[in-house]
């Protein structure tokens, strides 16, 4: 049998510690928006707008109905003029005046995610639909991807992105198609590479299983392993700079997600990041604590503090090395502030996962390639690549 490992690739963090300062909003914040200079922000406390970067905020109770008062907001969004906000079981509604005042369309929908390619707006409802009139009317833009006849085997779509002049959208077996006539057509591009996708720029776009994260460039044709053993729950962009929250906080791509630098400061190392946000200067991050500690609530940090050079993490520590003795893997030099030691197959399966360990049996393993991510808090600290032949 024989064993071979990589250098292990160390994750990056900031020379200096990022100011975040949580804000008045005083709930846990599913989804967090910014148009036209406002911030809004909604959760099962309703729907909140603040017109000084969070410093105070004005409960949107004007026409805004849901079965609950006030009303859970799930999902924002916003395109051209308006501002959509997706009410718990009473679907989409639609502001023409920055949150002043708020319509419910001529055609209920409730959506899973939105997103607009040129004047239409688009958005998955286990279909894909396409509305040229900004959510009034609605048509189906899936016919090829999910047929609805009786007793049909194909998966229900689960997110589409606009990415260039292209549109994208997944189901729920991972499947990727690319449409370019607005939804009348797809093709697909992938069998299986991830359920959640994120547009990043023109030409840039991510799947996420879940466990692993990849990365297009050219059209969802080929895919590329970025991120391992960080679940994203939301990703906002701004210029070269990708924010991606997850489990225990936020982390930071500045090179398209080559490498990734937490940016938690020692503030957000125990939240839950669900909902970012780019208004006036900052980066809002709003989520939830995993543990019973109160409200977590929605913090702010100016973007000016997240431009300093990158620094290795830890970099008085030793780089940990995977080795085989007898029929052991070791690990050696691995600091104790790392949790989990994660193995991936090629495929982005995770096949097995212990806590810090000195050893473990390598009859535990089949033959073939292997990464393995030592991660802390949450956060993959460094990773490994191993083959094994037996």
């Amino acid at each position: 049998m024989v064993l071979a490992a990589s250098k292990l690739t160390a994750q990056g963090v900031l020379s200096s510690n990022p100011h975040w300062v949580r804000t008045q909003y005083p709930f846990d914040p599913e989804t967090v928006c910014a148009h036209d200079g406002r911030l809004f922000a909604g959760g099962e406390g309703g729907l909140s707008i603040s017109d000084d970067n969070g410093q105070t905020w004005q409960l949107a109770v004007k026409d805004l109905r849901g079965d609950t008062n006030p009303p859970e907001v799930q999902m924002l969004y916003s395109f051209g003029d308006y501002v959509f906000a997706k009410v718990v079981d009473w679907g989409v509604w639609r502001s023409t005046n920055n949150g002043d005042d708020w319509t419910r369309p001529l055609v209920p929908i409730s959506p899973f995610n939105f997103s607009s390619l040129d004047n239409y707006l688009f958005c998955v409802v286990g279909t894909v639909s396409r509305s040229a009139d900004s959510a009034n009317t609605w048509v189906v833009a899936d016919s090829n991807i999910t047929p609805r006849t009786s007793g049909s085997h194909h998966p229900a779509c689960v997110s589409v992105v606009a990415v260039g002049h292209s549109l994208f959208a997944s189901n729920t077996d991972g499947e990727i198609f690319r449409s370019i006539d607005y939804g009348n057509f797809w093709t697909k591009t992938h069998d299986a590479i991830g359920k959640y996708l994120y547009a990043i720029n023109d030409t840039t776009f991510f799947a996420s299983t879940g466990a692993n994260i990849y990365r297009s460039t050219d059209n969802g044709i080929n895919w590329t392993n970025i991120k391992s053993g960080f679940d994203p729950y939301s990703i906002i962009v701004n210029h070269n700079q990708i924010f991606m929250g997850g489990y225990y906080g936020i982390i930071l791509s500045t090179d398209n997600g080559d490498t990734w630098k937490s940016i938690n400061g020692g503030t957000l190392d125990t939240m839950n990041v669900v909902a970012l946000a780019i208004n006036n200067g900052y980066v809002f991050a709003g989520g939830y604590f995993p543990q019973s500690m109160g409200v977590a609530g929605l913090w702010r940090c100016p973007l000016s503090d997240l431009v300093d050079a990158v620094v290795e993490n830890n970099p008085s520590r030793k780089t940990p090395v995977v080795t085989v003795v007898g029929e052991n893997i070791q690990f050696l030099n691995v600091d104790n502030s790392i949790d989990k030691i994660t193995f991936y197959k090629t495929t982005g399966q995770a096949v097995k996962e212990v806590k810090n360990v000195e050893s473990l049996s390598v009859t535990d393993f089949s033959s073939g390639f292997y990464e393995v991510v030592f991660s802390s808090r949450g956060l993959a600290e460094c990773t490994s690549k191993l083959m094994i032949v037996k």
